[in-house]
């Protein structure tokens, strides 16, 4: 049996495992913190909305690219390629793009 409370339903694992990622990549959290908070996020949102069907929108592309110039210091090019998960050529593409509109 595991510690944790989601193990029951497919979804709800699918979820935790989704979460779990969420927190290493933003927070950078040990493995077993982001397993622990993932548990209870899942479990939290289990008891608001559980048996319903939740829609989570992508990201809105241009305000992520706004935030991306906004952000860009002119030498933080791995502090943006970790924060928005994109590689270096796509943040250099996204600036050149925003110098262009500007």
């Amino acid at each position: 049996m595991s510690c944790f409370q989601n193990d029951d339903h497919a979804a709800a694992i699918e979820l935790q495992d989704m979460m779990q990622k969420a927190f290493l990549k933003k927070f950078k959290v040990s493995p077993s913190v982001a397993a622990k908070l993932a548990d209870e996020v899942v479990t939290g949102l289990r008891e608001v909305a559980g048996g319903q069907e939740v829609y989570i929108p992508a990201q809105n592309r241009e305000r992520r690219n706004a935030a991306i110039c906004n952000d860009f210091n002119g030498r933080n090019y791995g502090e943006l390629t970790e924060r928005y998960g994109l590689s270096r050529r796509q943040i250099e593409r996204i600036l050149k793009k925003g110098r262009q509109n500007a």
